[in-house]
């Protein structure tokens, strides 16, 4: 640390014991620095104007601003000036507003170090030039130790030093925080701040900012910050330092001093209380504006006075030793209340509730005395006219003393216990109203005395038949209760209930005829009806279905009841059936027998008042119930209005049921139609799904319905193909297509594969099921296997084409050939040719017409077998060749087997014979210097092919359309019988067989086989 080389002084304003170690370790730093205390404020003045130090001290040792004066006199003077506040009676922006150069909160043993350092530093500045070079440390070694953050900048805002504090704070390590700026820990408009005074501190102002430092954490924590600028000849640049101090806990206490401060101002400045402050010994400290109006005075003329001697005691008929002693008991930690008269300045006389209650501090001392006044003049004004309110409502309401004597009753309660007020007034509640005694009221009320808590509850009180809702509210004096009348909501709420009740026997009930008998039950023995019946309609006529009574009910008038049956519009359940409404007979014994037609028999009972109400279901009165009491009512049109809704009630479930049995028998005739329908059944969801099959469709794949459920209709395992065998795309099969028209598919087929592996035709025909919104929620959708129909239609196919090829070798072929002949004949006939030319033209032509016969017939029979055996292809192959060698004397064959020798088809010697007919063909009518190429290849995985090619002319289009399906016609045929002979045979087997003409000149024959499983 650089020292001064001139002596320097400091001076303590006031000799404060706080500062004291400060200057020990100052004077001790170096033998040129001293340090001294002034005796008082005013003797530090008359130091700073004729001697001024080199650095002041000036402690706060109250709020009274005296520090400031001092403050103000060091700046008029240049001085230096550190405010000292370790009772932290300031802030420090109030200190550096003032013109102080530091604040100091405080100088324990961790930050005596620091500040020694730092105020030695500000002595430095007068050394004379030629200092020596800044150190590494800068003179700030061994503040490591100190919790608050320290560093320093260069001037070009580049973080020089620091102690550990920083990089604990902030969360950076060593090598992160070596280089950062100043704008690099903050924030927001905290980075302006910061910038600024980074400024103004490299300009040589001393700075002190509050700002929130943004940790690598991501914490953003509220810090004091402290700047300076230090400058040495020597440096090549000047340096910023300073500290950062973490005043989160300050500001803190702060928000809770101020949230404080204004609790206590709202409450001091309550128009409604008179608040009083006392130091222990009774002197008024302050009073509030409402307690110094009242008696028209200032807080001057009161303030350090004894509080009983002042006016609002002097002038009060109570006596001041009364308040005197309140306040001694107070210095003791007791409170006292004691009510009391006071003098207005106008010469009015309030009466005040008055509490002096002692102000303790965190040990508990009492440090001052509070009086408080609240003025109860108008109490008994405000009591009576509460009376006068009380005795207006309609609520009851009685006032008990802790004793349980009743103190006040109001008109009301007179009213509803038919009691006299004077009888009632200082009588003991239990003995008034011994029917209490033991019930919900006593429980209760005994508990909100023993709680001091509000109860509220409703009980029934025999005495008067009266359902009460009930408050009582206790207090300190006894307790308030309120009654209020809630029999009718009582009577209400049970008739809600028995509805509900009813409602809930009628929907679980398991037939109309339980229903009705249940609901009888129910309804008598829930309500005061006595007896109640049911009738039915029954070929024409109501008969009785039920009967329920809760009490006795004479065996006569019951038996007649069981009796009886009503036409339309006869006795009173009659007229309900007949008009479909309620009806109430208010007493049996006044109505004619036209009226009520078993008047006589119901005479000899206790049943009075009847009525009945109809249950309809759309319109249509189903059954009539009839209630009867046990005493004479007029009409009781809420009554009749709840029953009528049981009834309503009643006939709703009985609609429900009636559609939910519709509904289920429905459910289960589609339940049988789906399971005996002798085709197949599949629901398909919205998302592909198959919802639902039936046991055909589980035939008809050959899965169990379990392994077919949830899957897709367009699942791979199907492998869904045309008839060419290429698969079908999904969006193209019938459900998906329904799917996204909304219109149905009728016939559409294509093969499938089943679980074993077979493949079959499905017939499939698909229709929407469209839901509320015209959406297609699912598919429904029939399948049919028609292989076997398939394989029908194709034998059909294939015989009417042996048909029409016969058809043409009988029309034309053997024409032809007999045309030959005949000519011959006639040539020979006259002479024309010689015998042996003759002979020998008929012969060739009957041999060729033999070999045609012979050829056609063959195939037919090969092409009806069906056992077939696995054979290679090459051994079929080699086959055709021998065969082809007996047919054809001279002929050039390439064959070039791609396909495995091992390959294996099922076929019989019909496969051989197709295939030789084609060869045979193609080297007939191919060209004679080129070979016939046979080449052998694996289409699929499932089949393999077998191609044939010549280089001849190619066959004619015209026959190439009829080979292709086309049926002959006499104008379009084809000219042979092999070609048709090894189609016939080849399809026989499986197979298809395709011919194409090459573009080059020639024929390409592909033959297709599926491969022997």
């Amino acid at each position: 640390m650089s020292l001064p080389t001139d002596p320097a002084m400091i001076l303590a304003a006031t000799p404060a014991s706080e500062i004291e170690p400060l200057l020990t370790r100052l004077e001790g730093t170096h033998s040129r620095i001293t340090a001294r205390a002034a005796e008082s404020a005013s003797a530090a003045a008359e130091l700073l104007y004729s001697c001024p130090p080199d650095l002041l001290f000036v402690p706060v040792e109250a709020r009274d601003g005296r520090w400031r004066e001092t403050v103000d006199v060091a700046r008029d003077v240049g001085v230096d000036c550190v405010v000292v506040d370790t009772d932290q009676l300031l802030s420090p922006s109030t200190a550096l507003e003032a013109g102080a150069t530091e604040y100091i909160h405080t100088l324990d043993d961790q930050w005596l170090p620091l500040y020694t350092e730092r105020f030695a530093g500000l002595l430095t500045r007068r050394e004379p030039a030629g200092g020596t070079e800044l150190p590494h440390t800068v003179g700030l070694a061994g503040l490591n130790e100190i919790d608050d953050v320290i560093y320093l900048f260069d001037a070009d805002g580049r973080l020089r030093w620091w102690n550990e504090a920083l990089s604990e704070v902030t969360g950076y390590t060593d090598p992160e925080l070596a280089g950062m700026e100043p704008t690099d820990f903050f924030d927001g408009e905290d980075r302006d701040t910061i910038s600024a005074a980074f400024s103004r501190a490299l300009s040589g102002e001393r700075v002190i900012v509050e700002a929130h430092l943004a940790t690598k954490r991501g914490e953003r924590l509220p810090h004091e910050f402290t700047a300076t600028r230090l400058d040495r000849e020597a440096w090549e640049q000047g340096y910023v330092c300073g500290v950062g101090r973490d005043i989160g806990e300050r500001l803190t206490r702060e928000a809770e001093l101020r949230a404080t401060e204004r609790q206590m101002n709202a409450i001091f400045q309550d128009p409604l209380t008179f608040i009083g402050v006392l130091d222990r010994d009774g002197h008024l400290l302050t009073a509030n504006r409402t307690a110094l109006e009242y008696i028209d005075t200032t807080q001057g003329a009161v303030e350090g006075e004894p509080f009983w001697e002042l006016p609002w005691w002097t002038e009060s008929s109570t006596p001041q030793s009364v308040v005197e002693g309140a306040i001694e008991r107070a210095r003791r930690g007791e409170s006292t209340r004691f009510e009391a008269e006071h003098r207005r300045s106008d010469g009015a006389v309030g009466t005040f509730d008055c509490v002096v209650r002692p102000v303790t501090d965190d040990d508990g001392e009492v440090v001052s005395v509070l009086a408080e006044a609240i003025e109860i003049t108008e109490r008994e004004q405000l009591r009576s006219e509460l009376d006068e309110v009380l005795d207006r409502i309609n609520d009851a309401m009685f006032a008990l003393d802790t004793d349980w004597r009743i103190t006040y009753v109001n008109d009301r309660a007179l009213e509803l216990t038919d009691s006299v007020k004077d009888d009632l007034l200082g009588s003991v509640f239990w003995e008034a109203f011994p029917e209490a005694i033991g019930t919900d009221y006593e429980r209760y009320y005994r508990q909100a005395m023993e709680t001091q808590q509000q109860v509220s509850f409703e009980a029934y009180f025999e005495p008067v038949d009266m359902w009460t809702g009930v408050r009582a509210y206790p207090s300190d004096t006894g307790l308030s209760i309120y009654y209020h009348d809630i029999t009718e909501q009582r009577r209400a709420q049970q008739e809600r209930e028995l509805l509900a009740t009813v409602t809930r026997i009628a929907a679980e009930a398991t037939s109309f005829d339980d229903a009705l008998e249940d609901v009888l039950k129910v309804v008598c023995a829930e309500s005061e009806i006595v007896y109640g019946e049911a009738w039915v309609p029954n070929d024409g006529s109501l008969s009785p279905e039920a009967t329920y009574y809760s009490g006795s009910v004479d065996a006569t008038f019951r038996d007649v009841t069981a009796e009886t049956r009503f036409e339309r519009g006869e006795g009173l359940p009659g007229r309900v059936w007949e008009r479909n409404e309620p009806e109430w007979i208010k007493d049996l014994a006044d109505v004619p027998d036209s009226t009520f037609a078993r008047r006589e028999a119901v005479s000899s009972t206790d049943l009075r008042t009847a009525f009945a109400v109809p249950i309809a279901v759309d319109g249509e009165v189903v059954a009539v119930l009839a209630f009867f009491l046990g005493h004479s009512r007029d009409t009781d049109s809420r009554f009749i209005d709840s029953i009528t809704t049981i009834a309503m009630d009643i006939g709703t479930v009985m609609a429900r049921q009636r559609t939910r049995d519709e509904l289920e028998q429905e459910r289960q005739f589609q339940e049988r139609l789906f399971d005996t329908s002798p085709v197949g059944i599949v629901v398909v969801g919205a998302e592909g799904e198959l919802v639902r099959v039936n046991d055909p469709v589980s035939d008809v794949l050959g899965w169990a319905e379990s392994e077919i459920a949830s899957r897709s209709f367009a699942a791979e395992e199907w492998e869904i193909t045309d008839a060419a065998g290429d698969a079908i795309p999904t969006a193209q099969l019938p459900v998906a297509r329904v799917f996204r028209t909304g219109e149905p598919i009728i016939g559409a087929e294509h093969a499938i594969r089943q679980a074993d592996g077979t493949r079959i035709w499905l017939r499939v025909n698909a229709a929407p099921l469209i839901d509320a919104t015209g959406d297609v929620e699912h598919v429904i959708a029939t399948v049919q296997d028609i292989t076997e129909e398939r394989a029908r239609e194709h034998e059909l196919q294939r015989q009417r084409e042996q048909l029409s090829v016969m058809n043409r070798i009988l029309r034309h072929d053997l024409r032809t050939h007999a045309n030959v002949v005949l000519g011959q004949a006639g040539l020979l006939e006259r002479g024309e040719v010689s015998v042996s030319d003759a002979t020998a033209k008929i012969v060739d032509r009957m041999e060729g017409l033999l070999e045609t016969a012979e050829k056609t017939r063959r195939s037919a029979s090969l092409v009806k077998l069906t056992e077939t055996a696995p054979r290679t292809v090459a051994d079929l192959l080699a086959d055709c060749e021998r065969e082809l060698s007996n047919r054809v004397a001279s002929y050039t064959l390439e064959i070039n087997a791609d396909a495995p020798r091992s390959t294996l088809i099922d076929a019989t010697d019909g496969v051989v014979l197709g295939l030789v007919e084609l060869l045979e063909n193609a080297v007939e009518h191919g060209d004679a210097d080129s070979p016939v190429v046979v080449s052998t290849e694996h289409s699929t995985e499932e089949s393999v092919v077998i191609r044939i090619r010549d280089h001849g002319p190619g066959i004619p289009r015209p026959e190439l359309r009829v080979l292709r399906g086309e049926a002959e016609t006499p104008l379009v045929h084809s000219s042979g019988t092999g070609i048709w002979l090894a189609k016939w045979l080849i399809e026989a087997h499986d197979g298809t067989l395709a011919i194409d003409a090459v573009e080059n000149g020639g024929t390409v024959c592909t033959v297709t086989f599926p491969l022997s499983n």
